[in-house]
């Protein structure tokens, strides 16, 4: 794989306007090298003039701190030696605190040709300190972070040792020389004061006696609590400690960029010095890596490095061979149970218990297969995000190593898929063997059985069938039900979404006008939808213009907010035009391919309203049941 594709496939999605262009230096790189080409080829061609190049320079004028800033310049100490091409200097600019910022001195510009690599120059300066100064709001963000990570830790520990200690309750000398005592155990890590965690015993006693004292108004902590709050702090640290690696990565790809487009430039026929005297990676991150390293193996991990270091940096899953082979098996095994039961297809149409097995338990059946499609579209997701680096374990509050990936996801898929299957042909199987058929009971109980097995496997406490992923997912809709209750997070509404919405509740807690919009749209959904049940029971001609006005104006508000609220397309000064500034996909047809299908899927729901309920070769439950997967499919997009 190129450099530049590597180079964008390791970016922060969320950081992408902070990195290096390194595509565009790259271009800048091939107009210098055309320019030696045309000049090599034709030696007679008199020298470009500069002026040709006027438009284009003062295109970067006011970026260059060689033209803008050039008062404030001080040349590097190094000596002008014979072959150098470059002088890059740090400059301090007046009344800014932030530090230096970086200017290259192009020493070579009245060389034939100089002018494309003046430009060349201009705009490293402009990339480089775009890079530092992200670098440096991004550290002081942290070391902010770091500093009430240092006051809760400060309280954790004090915290500890009242519960560990509750017979402590005033202040006198010798209880502190005692409180001291259990500092000093505790103490083990040293921080250093450059900014970094500072964890010092004196900050310590002063929370812990602030705790004390409130012992006497009757506050009292439990182990339990105790639990609770080590338990946020721990992940608190384990998120921080993500923030810095990630800090700590764009400096690295920054950095070899760099590198990289420096050696392209060597190959233009210089053979010269061109190195940048700089050094990207900065020693804050790596410090501050290193104390939180400590801090967490000693607080968090009983000492046990090991452990510690496994926790903070998680290693990717690796993908089991076993999944893919019984996903293979199972997929074995759908086909075998499908061609199975298509050869009951034909005695199941000359059956008169035809429509009584549609009403009764097809719908049964086709509610699995809406489960199974929603894990399929589910797996699909997972796969999607791992492609392009979106990090949904974190974001969806995952327990690190235990997310399911995209394979898990479709061998659990398959499985309830097989279960349903062989369900569906065991009922048939017993109704249409007339030495069964007097046992209407034993049919009947194969759909309950099928509904008892599932649950059961959902439920099971044992650990075993992904346990953790099992009661995430119970929780998340235990939430969905009780949404009043419980302040809704991403999974959860991520959940309700492939149901209904939770719209309210996110009003209630955000207060973001928004979601009353999007309440209003459901509303209107709502209002459809009674209107078609009006219609549907034949009430007359007003109520199937109801019908079908109420479902219109539903359709279009439902697409716009598909496609321009939560989608954030159809923005016409985009830089991508009809899109958004930020893709993450970069074959744009991929978003005009996926607002044509979210167009026709919210159009299918319409079917009622036009009377395509009723199809001569498919039954009206089979109908209702193609549309509600069509539905999936979009909430799925």
């Amino acid at each position: 794989m190129k450099f530049g594709k590597e180079f964008a496939s390791q970016m922060v999605q969320e950081w992408q306007e902070a990195y290096m262009a390194y595509n565009y230096l790259k271009t800048l790189l091939k107009d210098i090298s055309h320019f030696r080409q045309r000049n090599a080829s034709s030696p007679n061609i008199a020298r470009t003039p500069k002026g040709s190049l006027k438009r284009r320079l003062s295109l970067y004028r006011a970026f260059s701190g060689l033209t803008s800033r050039c008062n404030n310049l001080r040349l590097s100490p190094k000596k002008n030696n014979e072959g150098e091409v470059i002088l890059v200097s740090a400059v301090q600019e007046e009344g800014s605190p932030e530090g230096n910022y970086y200017e290259t001195m192009f020493l070579m510009s009245s060389d034939e040709g100089g002018e494309y690599e003046l430009v060349f120059f201009r705009r490293l300066d402009d990339e480089f300190n775009k890079v530092i100064k992200f670098y440096r709001e991004k550290v002081k963000e942290l070391i902010k972070e770091a500093e009430e990570l240092n006051k809760k830790m400060n309280a954790l520990i004090a915290l500890r040792i009242k519960v560990d200690k509750p017979v402590i309750v005033s202040t006198t000398s010798q209880e502190i020389n005692e409180i001291r005592s259990h500092m000093d155990a505790i103490q083990e890590v040293e921080m250093s004061t450059e900014g970094t965690m500072e964890d010092e015993p004196e900050t310590s006693i002063s929370t812990l006696k602030n705790i004390i004292m409130s012992s006497k108004s009757d506050l009292s902590f439990s182990k339990q609590e105790l639990r609770k709050v080590e338990e946020k702090m721990r992940q608190a640290f384990i998120e921080f400690y993500q923030k810095l690696r990630l800090l700590k990565s764009y400096c690295f790809l920054n950095q070899l960029a760099f590198s990289k487009i420096m050696k392209k430039y060597d190959k233009q026929d210089r053979v010269l010095d061109t190195s940048l005297p700089v050094n990207l990676v900065l020693p804050q991150v790596t410090r501050l890596m290193e104390r939180v390293e400590s801090t967490f193996i000693m607080h968090f991990s009983n000492g046990n490095r090991k452990k510690g270091i496994n926790t903070l940096r998680p290693q990717a899953r690796r993908e089991r061979h076993r999944v893919t082979y019984f996903l293979g098996k199972n997929m074995t095994y759908i086909t075998e149970t499908w061609l199975l039961l298509s050869s009951y297809k034909q005695d199941l149409l000359k059956s008169e218990a035809r429509g009584q097995y549609m009403e009764n338990i097809f719908p049964l059946c086709s509610l699995f297969g809406y489960i199974v499609l929603h894990m399929i579209m589910y797996a699909g997701n997972t796969y999607f995000w791992k492609r392009f680096r979106i990090n949904y374990p974190f974001l969806f509050g995952f327990k690190l190593g235990t997310e399911l990936g995209y394979g898990e996801v479709l061998l659990l898929g398959s499985g309830l898929a097989i279960l349903t299957l062989a369900g569906v042909i065991s009922n048939l199987d017993m109704d249409m063997d007339p030495r069964i058929r007097s046992f209407r009971t034993i049919t009947e109980l194969v759909p309950l059985g099928l509904v008892t097995l599932v649950f059961l496997k959902t439920f099971c406490p044992f650990n075993i069938v992904y346990r953790s992923n099992r009661f995430f997912l119970i929780k998340c809709a235990f939430h969905c039900l009780c949404a009043p209750l419980y302040k809704v997070t991403l999974p959860d509404f991520f959940l309700a979404d492939q149901f209904t919405s939770q719209c309210l509740r996110r009003l209630f807690e955000e207060g973001n006008y928004m979601h009353a919009l999007n309440t209003l749209k459901y509303c209107s959904t709502t209002v459809a939808i009674v209107m078609r049940t009006g219609n549907d029971q034949k009430w007359g001609k007003i109520w199937k213009i109801m019908a079908g006005s109420s479902s219109a104006v539903a359709t279009l508000a439902s697409t716009y907010w598909d496609i321009v609220i939560d989608w954030g397309l159809m923005r016409r000064n985009s830089r991508n035009p009809w899109l958004r500034d930020k893709l993450l996909i970069s074959n744009k047809s991929v978003y005009f391919v996926a607002i044509v299908l979210d167009v026709m899927l919210r159009l299918a729901w319409m079917q009622s309203v036009l009377g395509f309920y009723e199809a001569p070769f498919l039954h009206r439950t089979a109908v209702i049941a193609i549309v509600a997967c069509l539905e999936i499919i979009h909430r799925g997009i």
